[in-house]
Formats: C-alpha cells, structure tokens, sequence
C-alpha cells in the first residue's frame, strides 16, 4: 500500500557552505531538527530546498542523504520537480530505490501547457513511478491546475495528495475531492481555514522554523479547541509573510540563523537577508517567544 499522508508536513532547506557547495552535515542537522520537534513528513526538495538552483546529481545526493537521515522515523516525500519528464522520471526512479515514501511533483513550468499536456504529464509520472504522489499547484508555476484537472488527477490511485497554493480555489477543490485527496494548505496563514474545510494539514513554511507553533495550531483543532487554534493562527501571520516577503527561501534561512541554526545564505543569484531585513524577523520571533 501508497503510504498516507496527513498533519503537519515541512520542507527542509537545502543549506550551502560559504562558496555554494552543499553543506551535508548542516543540512542533516536541519532535518533532525524538525523530526525532533513533532514533524509528520519532510518534503525535500521544494522550493525551500532550491531545487532549481540544484543539478540533477545533487538532488539526488540530498534525496539520498535525507532518507538516511530520517532512517524511518517519518515518511520522506522526494521533490522531483521538473518540466523536463524524463528528468522527473529519472529521479523518481532514483526516489522510488534510495527508499523515499512518496514524490513531489510541481506542475510544469515555462511553457503555455495546454490541460491535456498537464493532465498527460501527471498521468505518466503516475503510471511510471509507484509510489504514492503528492501535486503541487502553485500560481507560482504560471499555470493553475483547475479544480476540474484536480477532479480528474484524484482518480488515479497513487496520486494521492495535494499541496494547493490558490487559495481562491481550496473550498472548491476540497468539495470536489477531499474524500479522494488529502489536500494541504502551501502557507501556512490559511491552515486552520483548510483544516475547518476539511483538508489533511499543512506543508509548513513557518514550521521550517517553529515547528512547536505550527504543530500546536494542529493539536488544537484536532483536540477541539477552536479558541487556541485561532489565536496561534494569528500570532503565526506576522512572521509567515516576513518569511517569504521576497527571494524566497531567503527568509527561511534568516529565521533559521536568529534562531541558532545554520541557515546561511541561498545559493547566488539568490541574495541573503540583510540586517535590516533580519530585524523585523527577529522581533516577530521574540514576539512568539522563541527566543
């Protein structure tokens, strides 16, 4: 059986040394961290992780290192994204035999893909690749998956997760296929919203960096206490949009230096955060009381 997905997941950074090489050891502290604090599944790879920035060998080499590292201890969802199939193929092989428990698949991006080409590019990674398949819908990506396309991808039996970024849509789509799909909110400033939909959880950006606030928003609604999980809804608000506020995953990292982890800056051209930039950061953090 497709390994089930739900509750809070995350997506760990892929951190760099000073002249842009992978830092394996930092980013394998990274991980540990989030499945020390209660994380349910790490997504590596997704735009967090910089795969774009990545060549193929190395998203490999981290998809590789990020199952030994977890060892079992929560399900690893391997980013695979690409617009090139044979590359997503290639590496969701390579997911599927270091041992990965699902795949991340980004909608194809650059070109004007018309519905049927979306629809024939997730079917054949579908068909190619058994494991169980989380999609990603991102106006990010320059194209929206339709909830109709989304309909029609939930009746393939290994796709069978969602991480939906239109927020526009999320009452739709869950009304059409959250008995199907377990769809994830992709910031974290709507997840109670999803949760009252109906939807499975988060795939947390906030959560890269305080794992502990993210997760008891969920413990909270899963216990009942609506009044707890709405006030830590809006105290996370502030520091998720600071987060993301530009060169993304930029943000993330910052928040990780300030709270005493190596975040480091991304990989060039991607820029670091200023101090500047880095004040309101820390000031939300303090608000929180992590630091």
């Amino acid at each position: 059986m497709y390994t089930k997905l739900d509750g809070v997941l995350s997506a760990p950074v892929t951190i760099f040394t000073e002249d842009g090489e992978i830092d394996e050891a930092a980013t394998r502290a990274h991980i540990s961290f989030l499945i020390n604090h209660g994380i349910n599944g790490l997504i590596t790879l997704a735009f967090t992780g910089e795969f774009a920035s990545l060549s193929v060998e190395e998203r490999k080499r981290v998809i590789k290192f990020t199952v030994e590292e977890v060892n079992g201890r929560v399900p690893v969802i391997a980013g695979i994204s690409d617009s090139n199939l044979r590359t997503v193929l290639e590496q969701g092989h390579f997911a599927r035999d270091v041992g990965a428990d699902a795949v991340f698949v980004l909608t194809p991006y650059l070109y004007s893909y018309t519905e049927r080409e979306i629809v024939d590019f997730f079917k054949t990674v579908a068909s190619k690749i058994k494991l169980h398949i989380q999609i990603y819908n991102t106006p990010a990506a320059g194209r929206n998956l339709s909830p109709a396309i989304i309909n029609e991808l939930s009746k393939i039996d290994n796709i069978m997760s969602l991480k939906e970024s239109n927020t526009a849509q999320i009452a739709d789509v869950l009304a059409l296929v959250g008995d199907r799909l377990s769809v994830f909110c992709g910031r974290d400033t709507y997840l109670l919203e999803t949760l009252a939909l109906g939807g499975a959880g988060a795939t947390s950006v906030t959560g890269i960096v305080v794992p502990d606030h993210v997760l008891a928003l969920y413990n909270a609604w899963k216990k009942g206490d609506i009044e707890e999980a709405r006030r830590i809804q809006y105290a996370l608000i502030p520091l998720t949009n600071l987060l993301v506020k530009r060169s993304y995953p930029a943000g993330v990292k910052a928040g990780l230096d300030l709270i005493g982890l190596k975040g480091g800056r991304p990989r060039r051209p991607l820029a670091p955060y200023t101090e500047t930039e880095r004040e309101p950061i820390q000031k939300a953090l303090e608000v929180l009381g992590v630091l």
